[in-house]
């Protein structure tokens, strides 16, 4: 898993990244890894988020806007958009369904 901290969506994330990264780990208890803040969306979006919102989008000619910045995008092997979890859902539940895809594409 990987994190891009961003400060698109109602400013919530004014500090650094690094003090991002520090407070999610402590409160949250979070191990993934932590990325420098992005945009997401707008002519200024990471090319990492141009990308996935374009793989997950039914026709190539649109990219879908994020409307939030906890977005779970679950990619496979060859790049495309496997599933959305809501960001309701914790990456615990979303485990095994995980470890099935990784089994299945080694």
């Amino acid at each position: 898993m990987l994190a891009f901290p961003c400060n698109q969506f109602a400013y919530q994330e004014r500090q650094a990244a690094a003090e991002v990264e520090a407070c999610v780990r402590q409160k949250y208890g979070v191990e993934f890894h932590m990325m420098e803040k992005v945009e997401v969306n707008g002519h200024e979006a990471h090319p990492v988020y141009r990308w996935l919102r374009l793989a997950a989008s039914d026709d190539p000619e649109v990219a879908p806007y994020l409307g939030w910045n906890f977005c779970l995008f679950i990619v496979g092997r060859d790049g495309r958009t496997v599933q959305r979890p809501s960001a309701q859902v914790p990456p615990s539940a979303i485990r095994d369904d995980l470890e099935v895809l990784l089994a299945a594409e080694m």
